[in-house]
């Protein structure tokens, strides 16, 4: 048991040194922070307390081609490979890559990395209501947080003026609707997962594809 264990480090540690390079491309960031207000309600009562805590654990690939809109804004298509939310130990999970637009003090005179164009997985139900839509954004009025258009290596809480999160919510039938603003959210600090080194090899592969054609 021991030698199988001592095989199974060694084995760890030398695919963690070749994925070293791969690697620094990926970016996973973990916040919490809890819905501060709701708005636009139709057809039934709130499914969710204000207060009620949203974990959001993010994971980017760095190296994703860039869209130029002007001197200073860009997209990032499909350049999240993983958004997921849990809410009161509920978990959503991304069902595809969603786009990344960074703000460097352009015209809005502020510093901004927004999430868009999510879907998820999940349909599962809280207060008879599910996730259809999600988006975060993070500001920053001193214009201190970018230095260019490229996608941050890193997203520390505490280089922002402003996290804040939409969650749109609607019933399974569609009659009933409701969009929760998330806010007062920090980093959390968590060690790399596993599944970094997946999402390391996938993003290799495909711009290995991407090359070929």
């Amino acid at each position: 048991m021991r030698f199988a264990t001592i095989l199974f480090l060694l084995f760890t540690a030398v695919l963690s040194l070749r994925c070293r390079a791969i690697h620094a491309d990926i970016v996973e960031e973990v916040y919490q922070g809890e819905i501060t207000d709701e708005q636009f309600t139709t057809g039934m009562q709130s499914a969710l307390a204000i207060g009620t805590l949203v974990r959001q654990r993010i994971v980017y690939d760095t190296d994703t081609l860039k869209a130029i809109i002007d001197g200073g804004r860009a997209r990032f298509s499909n350049a999240i490979l993983a958004y997921d939310i849990t809410i009161a130990g509920v978990a959503f999970t991304l069902d595809n890559p969603a786009d990344v637009f960074i703000d460097n003090n352009s015209i809005s005179n502020f510093d901004a990395f927004r999430i868009s164009n999510t879907d998820f997985k999940e349909e599962v139900l809280i207060g008879g209501m599910t996730i259809t839509d999600a988006g975060i954004a993070f500001i920053d009025d001193t214009q201190a947080a970018f230095g260019s258009t490229d996608l941050p290596l890193s997203l520390p809480s505490g280089s922002f003026s402003l996290i804040s999160s939409r969650l749109s919510f609607e019933t399974l039938d569609r009659s009933a609707a409701t969009i929760y603003t998330v806010r007062n959210t920090v980093s959390v600090p968590e060690p790399t997962s596993l599944s970094i080194l997946f999402f390391s090899f996938a993003a290799a592969f495909r711009r290995r594809r991407s090359e070929a054609v």
